[in-house]
């Protein structure tokens, strides 16, 4: 009975051995896979430098635009305000005409933001005079203060389309309009 007893031990030992030198069994699959990293290339910008030029040529041929000019504390009536506005004005005209003779399909975004831009400026026009614009006769003295808000807010509003215009600008350019 002894020596059953041994050989067993010496089978149980030689089994323990064979499984420990034997290849580990496969790991068992995560339940959250990791991603592994794809290569794919990033994609391309396409920049369009006609974009930039018609912007530029627009730009030099009108006054410097300055829309600083105009805060919610200018006066109805300062020309100088309407004028920065009467500039820019011009310049989003000019190059939304420029591109859209030249691919109103891939210059669109600019195009649009000149467009809205153009709009804005054309609601300070009428029905008040805003900052000088528009021939329309100037409010009575009891509606000056809500004429100034109304003016006041649509400049707000103009100010606005055109820093969209500008990005626009930027984005199918890369050139950075100031």
């Amino acid at each position: 009975m002894g020596r059953v007893r041994h050989v067993m031990l010496v089978v149980a030992c030689m089994l323990l051995l064979i499984a420990c030198s034997s290849t580990p069994p496969p790991k068992a699959a995560s339940p959250h896979p990791r991603p592994t990293p794809t290569s794919t290339p990033a994609p391309t910008v396409t920049l369009y430098p006609a974009v930039a030029d018609a912007y530029k040529a627009a730009a030099a041929a009108n006054p410097p635009v300055n829309l600083a000019l105009c805060t919610t504390t200018t006066p109805l009536t300062d020309k100088t305000c309407g004028a920065a506005l009467n500039a820019a004005s011009n310049v989003a005209t000019a190059t939304e005409q420029k591109l859209t003779a030249l691919d109103p399909v891939n210059h669109a975004p600019a195009i649009g933001a000149a467009d809205k831009f153009v709009n804005s400026f054309n609601q300070l026009e009428q029905p008040i005079p805003c900052y000088g614009l528009g021939s329309a006769s100037p409010p009575p003295a009891p509606l000056v203060d809500q004429a100034q808000g109304i003016c006041s807010e649509a400049a707000s509003i103009a100010e606005t389309e055109w820093n969209i215009f500008l990005s626009e600008i930027d984005i199918l350019s890369g050139y950075q309009p100031s």
